[in-house]
């Protein structure tokens, strides 16, 4: 038994030996990753710091090109004053480029060790968090970093800057967006010079210029002739006279843009200068108003007024008359046109009064002939073709009522009568050489009294 225990003892001792060399080994083999993983980060840190400064001696390159770019585009012929651009280190460690400054030895070539202990032992390093020392460097990196962009920037846009500015301005120019841009009016828009303008075309350019009145331009015209006749009176026992005639004549245009009124009017004097004696005045004045209605409809209305003394060549033939009664005509009309296609379609509704006055006999005294004064109406239809612009034929029918004003004259007859008749014929438009129609029909009266 007491063998055993000197035995244990001896194992137990031994057992504290080889622990206590086992730790002092571990311990051992730790303590050189220190210095190494400081000469790793130190290395890590001269590499960011080299490559930072790579790209600032870039962006000074490119910057200085631009600056030499921008000024023989300019034509400048003198060098800038300016100073050169100092370098400053953008983090701790950073050594000047060869352009600006000289340097000895090279920013990539590692620290030598100092304890050829450390370099023969390359341990790996555990992941381990940055001291404060690297982290503070990391942070001055960082900044440098966010200072050298707008640097950059701003070099990027000099360098730029004589065509971004004027393209940016065309396509500012060229993206405006054409909803955005204000309708004008087409009533308002000018497609040409006021000196240029189409004028309107006039009906006679030839004209004389008139006489402005109102609304209307007047044209009085005075005309003065001699007349020689065999029959001065136009009757059966006419003698052969010399006459002088004088005709004032007037017409008056409305200067209206749309509508179109025209008024003409003649007055005729005669006079025996020689031979049988005569005397005599006759006049007429028509008045006319075109009206332009919607779907292609105008309406045309006609007003006239005539005085002038009967026709020798009367019917009615009143013997120991001093001079021919003068008989007075009243007349108007209103139609209404339409153009569909070349198709001419037109109504007109007419009346037409007449009134004769007394006749003076030669023996003294006067004879009515109230029995003779009547009115017509009539209604009349017209359709025609236009088969060029010059020729239009066309066709009518006529339908109206003569009523007289006493329904039984002094001989005791009632002359009223129904109207109706036929026509056929052609519109002429030769411009200034012929204009008016022709046409050949048939009518027929119907008087009431058997």
């Amino acid at each position: 038994m007491s063998g055993a225990q000197p035995e244990k003892k001896r194992r137990r001792n031994g057992k504290a030996v080889c622990a206590l060399l086992l730790a002092t080994s571990v311990f051992a083999l730790l303590r050189p990753a220190q210095p190494y993983a400081q000469v790793t980060e130190l290395r890590g840190e001269v590499s960011e710091s080299a490559i930072l400064d790579d790209q600032q001696r870039k962006t000074r390159q490119l910057s200085m090109a631009s600056a030499e770019d921008q000024t023989a585009q300019a034509g400048a012929t003198t060098q800038s004053t300016a100073p050169a651009p100092t370098y400053q280190p953008a983090s701790p460690g950073a050594v000047q480029d060869d352009d600006m400054a000289s340097a000895t030895g090279s920013i990539f070539d590692p620290p030598e060790a100092t304890d050829d202990a450390f370099a023969d032992t390359p341990a790996p390093v555990p992941p381990r968090r940055p001291s404060s020392a690297t982290q503070g460097a990391a942070d001055q990196d960082e900044a440098a970093e966010t200072q050298a962009t707008p640097a950059t920037a701003a070099t990027t846009d000099d360098t730029d800057t004589g065509e971004t500015d004027q393209d940016a301005t065309n396509r500012r120019a060229v993206t405006i967006d054409s909803a955005d841009r204000q309708q004008l009016d087409p009533g308002a828009e000018r497609a040409e010079a006021i000196e240029g303008r189409d004028k309107r075309a006039e009906d006679d350019p030839f004209a004389a210029t008139g006489i402005k009145v109102g609304s209307f331009v007047i044209r009085p015209t005075l005309e003065q002739g001699l007349t020689a006749s065999s029959n001065a009176d136009s009757s059966s026992e006419g003698k052969p006279a010399l006459l002088s005639e004088t005709t004032l004549r007037f017409n008056a245009i409305s200067d209206w843009r749309e509508n179109l009124a025209v008024i003409d009017g003649y007055g005729t004097f005669l006079k025996t200068i020689s031979g049988d004696e005569v005397q005599e005045a006759r006049g007429r004045v028509d008045g006319t108003l075109n009206v332009d209605l919607d779907n292609d409809l105008r309406a045309i209305a006609k007003l006239g007024y005539e005085a002038a003394p009967e026709s020798a060549s009367s019917p009615v033939v009143i013997e120991g008359t001093v001079e021919q009664p003068v008989r007075q005509t009243i007349d108007g009309s209103l139609a209404l046109e339409k153009d569909a296609g070349k198709m001419r379609f037109a109504l007109t509704g007419a009346v037409e009064h007449d009134i004769y006055g007394d006749a003076k006999l030669s023996t003294g005294g006067t004879l009515s002939q109230k029995d003779r004064d009547s009115t017509l109406y009539t209604a009349t239809l017209r359709s025609g073709y236009e088969i060029s612009p010059a020729i239009t034929p066309f066709t009518e029918v006529e339908i109206g009522r003569r009523v007289y004003d006493l329904r039984v004259d002094t001989n005791g007859f009632e002359r009223s009568s129904t109207r109706l008749g036929v026509r056929a014929g052609a519109e002429v438009d030769l411009g200034e050489k012929l204009a008016g129609e022709f046409s050949a029909g048939w009518l027929r009266e119907a008087i009431d009294d058997d």
